[in-house]
Parts: C-alpha cells; sequence; structure tokens
C-alpha cells in the first residue's frame, strides 16, 4: 500500500511538472477574441455588453496579468524562446464594429491595455464600422489594426484571383490609408486552407488568426492561430481563470486537434 501511494504521489508530480512545462511556451499565451461591444446588439451572438467587457478587463487588471499586443506575442512565438510572462494575454476584436470605438476603446484605454482590431478593409466608413479618423485616434493609444480580408468573405469559397484582393489587395489599401505597414491578417469566419495560408505570407503579413480551426496543439503555426471566443456569460472569476489560463489553452487545442484532423 506504501508503495503505491509513492508510486501515486510520483505520478502526480511528474504530470503536473509535465503539464508546467508544456504551458511554459509563448505559443500557448491566451488570445483573446471578441466582436461587437455594445448593449443594444445583444442578440447577436458574439456580441458582450459593456459591462461584461470592462468586467472582463477589470479581472485581467485586478489578477495583475500583462496584457501584450498580437505584434509582441507573434515575435515571441517566432523566437521560440520564453520570453512573455506566464499570465499574459492579447486582446483582439474582429470585423471592425463602430462600437469599438465607442465602448471598447475607451475601456481599454483606461485600464492601458493594448489591442488588435481586424478590419475589412471595404466596411471602412460604413455605416455600423469604424471610419479611418476612428482608427488614427486608437493607434495614437496601443491599439494595432490588422486586415479581415477586403469584403469579409469566407476565403475557402473565393476564386484565386480574387483572393488575392482578399488577402494582398486589402493590405494594400489600408497601409495607403494609414500611411503605414500593416503586417498582421484574420481569416473571415476562420475560414483558411494551405493555399489560403501561402496566399497570406506571399502578401507579406507576418501571422494570421484563425478562430478554432488549426490542428497545431500548442498553437505554433503563426498562419493559423486559434484564439478563445469571449462571451457575454463569461463574467464569473472561474470561466475567467479557465479562458486566460495556458493549461485551458492547450486542453480545447488537443480537443481541436483530433476534431479537425479527424482523428479519435
Amino acid at each position: 500500500m506504501k508503495r503505491f501511494f509513492i508510486a501515486l504521489i510520483v505520478s502526480v508530480v511528474v504530470i503536473v511538472s509535465g503539464i508546467f512545462y508544456i504551458t511554459s511556451r509563448d505559443s500557448l499565451t491566451p488570445i483573446l477574441m471578441y466582436h461587437s461591444v455594445n448593449d443594444s446588439k445583444i442578440h447577436y451572438t458574439p456580441t458582450v455588453t459593456v459591462a461584461a467587457f470592462e468586467t472582463h478587463l477589470a479581472f485581467l487588471n485586478k489578477h495583475n496579468f500583462k496584457v501584450i499586443s498580437l505584434d509582441e506575442y507573434v515575435k515571441a512565438v517566432k523566437s521560440k524562446g520564453r520570453n512573455l510572462p506566464y499570465k499574459a494575454v492579447v486582446v483582439t476584436f474582429d470585423d471592425g464594429y463602430r462600437d469599438n470605438f465607442s465602448y471598447a476603446y475607451p475601456l481599454l484605454k483606461r485600464y492601458r491595455m493594448p489591442a488588435m482590431i481586424f478590419v475589412p478593409t471595404d466596411f471602412l466608413g460604413k455605416d455600423g464600422y469604424v471610419t479611418l479618423d476612428d482608427i488614427q485616434v486608437m493607434m495614437k493609444h496601443d491599439i494595432s489594426i490588422g486586415v479581415h480580408g477586403k469584403t469579409h468573405a469566407y476565403l475557402p469559397t473565393v476564386v484565386l484571383e480574387d483572393l488575392y484582393e482578399e488577402t494582398a489587395g486589402a493590405k494594400k489599401d489600408i497601409e495607403k490609408m494609414l500611411g503605414k505597414p500593416v503586417s498582421l491578417f484574420c481569416y473571415p469566419i476562420g475560414g483558411y486552407s494551405q493555399a489560403i495560408k501561402e496566399e497570406v505570407e506571399k502578401a507579406g503579413y507576418k501571422a494570421a488568426c484563425t478562430t478554432n480551426r488549426s490542428p497545431s496543439i500548442l498553437n505554433t503555426d503563426i498562419y493559423a492561430l486559434n484564439r478563445i471566443k469571449m462571451t457575454n456569460k463569461d463574467t464569473y472569476d472561474l470561466i475567467l481563470w479557465g479562458k486566460t489560463s495556458r493549461v485551458y489553452n492547450l486542453m480545447r487545442n488537443i480537443r481541436n486537434h483530433f476534431r479537425n484532423t479527424g482523428k479519435k
């Protein structure tokens, strides 16, 4: 019986040590994904209320998380070192809704947290979406801009000649408007293929985000970075501890690996 307990304790120590060693990788730093932050659009699933979003930021602030830029995260993953704090997280937004400027940005500014907003370039200035002036204001306060395609088309259904416009063409458009390089991409609705990834890399992007479709367990494929969807229900500390944990990120990546590769 004594040998059994000793073996059990050793096994637990080995497992915990192994998990800690694996999750020390910078690539498992959680990348949080938002869309709309708005009290009047709560029927739209990816929306979080202003109060819920502030709850998330307050949680990160209270528990001394280090919110880093997506660019900083990508550099750390590429270096294959351990350069980021264990409690680092990244904040991203998809679609470029105007409420990102109206409601999310003031809170990010108050908490002094950087974020990335991926915009479909053809949507800029349209009703309900951020304007060029909005972007220029936010960029002065640690908000970065990335490309979310040109027309928000689901790329796996786009023909090759249009794919260029959705990737390289959109990059040229936004860079001309901003007068500075834009080097990060996000696949609309998370859809991509190997050919699409290659097109994104060829267009000059340094990395690209998806939703949870990448089969990379350690999230080391910088052209298919998995992210964690944040919802309006995520207002309890226990849930927030889970979603901002590298262990949670590892477990969901393992699940996604088997789901996306068809293995059982």
